[in-house]
Protein backbone atom coordinates (compact mmCIF):
# COMPACT_ATOMS: atom_id res chain seq x y z
CA UNK A 1 0.00 0.00 0.00
CA UNK A 2 1.31 3.23 -1.02
CA UNK A 3 1.58 5.97 1.46
CA UNK A 4 1.94 8.96 -1.57
CA UNK A 5 -0.11 11.57 -1.57
CA UNK A 6 -2.47 13.07 -4.53
CA UNK A 7 -2.72 16.65 -4.71
CA UNK A 8 -4.03 18.57 -7.24
CA UNK A 9 -1.55 21.08 -9.27
CA UNK A 10 -2.65 24.81 -10.16
CA UNK A 11 -5.37 24.10 -13.09
CA UNK A 12 -3.29 26.46 -15.23
CA UNK A 13 -0.74 23.86 -15.33
CA UNK A 14 -2.60 20.24 -15.90
CA UNK A 15 -5.43 18.93 -17.28
CA UNK A 16 -4.83 15.78 -16.06
CA UNK A 17 -3.34 14.74 -12.62
CA UNK A 18 -3.05 10.82 -12.22
CA UNK A 19 -1.82 8.46 -9.26
CA UNK A 20 0.03 11.57 -7.94
CA UNK A 21 1.78 12.10 -11.41
CA UNK A 22 1.26 15.16 -13.51
CA UNK A 23 0.07 13.42 -16.60
CA UNK A 24 -0.83 16.05 -19.03
CA UNK A 25 -0.10 18.26 -22.48
CA UNK A 26 -1.09 21.97 -21.23
CA UNK A 27 -1.23 24.50 -24.29
CA UNK A 28 -0.29 28.08 -23.66
CA UNK A 29 -1.26 31.02 -25.56
CA UNK A 30 -0.19 32.10 -28.66
CA UNK A 31 3.07 34.64 -28.45
CA UNK A 32 4.32 36.99 -30.70
CA UNK A 33 7.57 36.25 -30.28
CA UNK A 34 9.95 32.77 -29.27
CA UNK A 35 11.66 35.51 -26.10
CA UNK A 36 7.75 35.67 -24.92
CA UNK A 37 6.79 31.83 -25.59
CA UNK A 38 9.62 31.43 -23.32
CA UNK A 39 9.02 33.44 -20.38
CA UNK A 40 5.07 31.77 -20.61
CA UNK A 41 6.92 28.27 -19.75
CA UNK A 42 8.71 29.77 -17.33
CA UNK A 43 5.88 31.14 -15.42
CA UNK A 44 3.97 27.88 -16.08
CA UNK A 45 6.82 26.37 -14.15
CA UNK A 46 6.38 28.30 -11.55
CA UNK A 47 10.15 29.90 -11.65
CA UNK A 48 10.95 33.33 -11.54
CA UNK A 49 13.71 35.26 -13.16
CA UNK A 50 16.27 35.36 -10.70
CA UNK A 51 15.28 31.67 -10.27
CA UNK A 52 16.26 30.52 -13.70
CA UNK A 53 19.19 32.71 -13.88
CA UNK A 54 20.31 31.06 -10.96
CA UNK A 55 19.86 27.70 -12.98
CA UNK A 56 21.57 29.08 -15.80
CA UNK A 57 24.44 30.56 -13.94
CA UNK A 58 23.77 34.06 -15.23
CA UNK A 59 22.19 37.36 -14.20
CA UNK A 60 18.66 37.72 -13.87
CA UNK A 61 19.10 40.51 -16.38
CA UNK A 62 20.25 38.07 -19.28
CA UNK A 63 17.13 36.26 -18.83
CA UNK A 64 14.99 39.15 -18.69
CA UNK A 65 16.92 40.00 -22.22
CA UNK A 66 16.01 36.24 -23.64
CA UNK A 67 12.59 36.87 -22.61
CA UNK A 68 12.32 40.17 -24.38
CA UNK A 69 14.20 39.38 -27.94
CA UNK A 70 12.04 38.43 -30.57
CA UNK A 71 14.77 35.74 -31.98
CA UNK A 72 16.87 33.74 -30.18
CA UNK A 73 19.40 31.33 -30.79
CA UNK A 74 18.71 27.40 -30.68
CA UNK A 75 21.45 26.80 -28.40
CA UNK A 76 20.02 29.79 -26.18
CA UNK A 77 17.05 27.87 -26.04
CA UNK A 78 18.03 24.79 -25.22
CA UNK A 79 19.81 25.68 -22.68
CA UNK A 80 16.61 27.90 -21.43
CA UNK A 81 14.79 24.73 -21.85
CA UNK A 82 17.57 22.49 -19.59
CA UNK A 83 16.99 24.78 -17.18
CA UNK A 84 13.39 24.28 -16.83
CA UNK A 85 14.48 20.66 -16.50
CA UNK A 86 12.71 20.24 -19.83
CA UNK A 87 14.02 19.24 -23.14
CA UNK A 88 12.45 20.38 -26.98
CA UNK A 89 11.26 16.82 -27.86
CA UNK A 90 9.36 17.59 -31.27
CA UNK A 91 9.58 20.56 -34.01
CA UNK A 92 6.47 20.93 -35.57
CA UNK A 93 6.29 22.58 -38.74
CA UNK A 94 3.50 24.14 -41.17
CA UNK A 95 3.91 24.35 -44.31
CA UNK A 96 2.80 26.97 -46.39
CA UNK A 97 0.28 24.52 -48.62
CA UNK A 98 -0.96 23.85 -45.10
CA UNK A 99 0.77 20.42 -44.41
CA UNK A 100 1.43 19.98 -40.81
CA UNK A 101 4.54 17.46 -39.89
CA UNK A 102 6.09 16.72 -36.41
CA UNK A 103 9.29 15.53 -36.66
CA UNK A 104 10.41 13.58 -33.02
CA UNK A 105 14.49 14.93 -31.95
CA UNK A 106 16.90 12.78 -30.59
CA UNK A 107 17.12 13.27 -27.01
CA UNK A 108 19.83 15.79 -25.83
Amino acid sequence: MSNATTTTPHPARADRFVSGVADYMMTLPASDSIGESLKSLRQARGLTQQQLAQRLGVEQTHVSRIESRPDNKLSTILAYLNALGSELAELHVRFNDGARLAVPLPKQ
